[in-house]
This record gives structure tokens, C-alpha cells and sequence, in this order.
């Protein structure tokens, strides 16, 4: 799920079976937001692949730092994950009122197609759900 910055809209969705990595879906869920700057990532899409790409993109790099076997995070590191979850704030608050508000904690269905549909009717309703929040404020 692709989360605009300023107000939390939600700009794209990219839908996957369970049984595919998230980190292989990177690039596809980039490319089906449109042009972007730069990218905040929680430590699912942590990978060499997906950083070497968004550098031959020209896209800042805002994926979390992971921690390897054997080798903990230095305080930079950790720094650099928590400056990292407070902009990504928006986008976990996105999925905490599709699965409070709209029901979303476990699809209704099963084919990848219903389950798409269904994030897409959620996320409309989430988004008319913001603009009248913001057109009160």
C-alpha cells in the first residue's frame, strides 16, 4: 500500500498471494504508485536488490535497517529506524482503521481478484472517509 505523505491518503494497492515475499513485490508496488522521491519501508522489503535498485532509480532509500545473525544494529542504525517509524505513522495508521473501522484484519474471500476488489472498495472508503474528516478541519 502506497500512503501520500501530507494527509494520508491512500494512493495505490498491490495485492499478493500469501505465499509470495514481500520483498519480491517491491519494485512491482513501487512502479504502480508513479513518480516518488523517496520511499519509507518497513523491514520486510529489506534487501541488497531492492536498495541497488531504488539507488539506479534515483529514489531515496527509506527502508529500514534489518538485523543479521550475529551482528546487532549501532546506534546510527537505530536512529536512522526510528526518524524511519515516525514518518511511517500514516501509513500504519491506514491499516489500523481498515482493520477497526472497515473490517479488514482477514479478507472475506479467497481468488486474489475478490480480495483486490475488496481492498480497493476499503481504501475508497477509507479516502472519502479522510476528505470529509478534512474538509470539517
Amino acid at each position: 500500500m502506497c500512503v501520500e505523505a501530507r494527509h494520508g491518503f491512500i494512493r495505490s494497492l498491490h495485492v499478493t498471494p500469501a505465499n509470495r515475499s514481500e520483498v519480491k513485490e517491491f519494485e512491482n508496488a513501487i512502479n504502480r504508485t508513479g513518480s516518488v522521491d523517496c520511499v519509507l519501508a518497513d523491514k520486510g522489503y529489506a534487501s541488497k536488490s531492492n536498495r541497488d535498485w531504488l539507488k539506479d532509480c534515483g529514489i531515496t532509500d527509506g527502508i529500514m535497517i534489518k538485523v543479521t545473525q550475529g551482528k546487532p544494529l549501532d546506534d546510527l542504525d537505530k536512529q536512522l529506524n526510528r526518524l524511519i517509524s515516525k514518518a511511517r505513522y500514516k501509513v500504519e495508521r491506514c491499516f489500523g482503521t481498515l482493520k477497526q473501522r472497515f473490517g479488514f484484519s482477514r479478507s472475506r474471500y479467497r481468488t486474489l481478484a475478490r480480495v483486490e476488489s475488496e481492498l480497493y472498495w476499503k481504501a475508497m472508503c477509507f479516502n472519502l472517509l479522510k476528505a470529509e474528516r478534512l474538509s470539517r478541519a
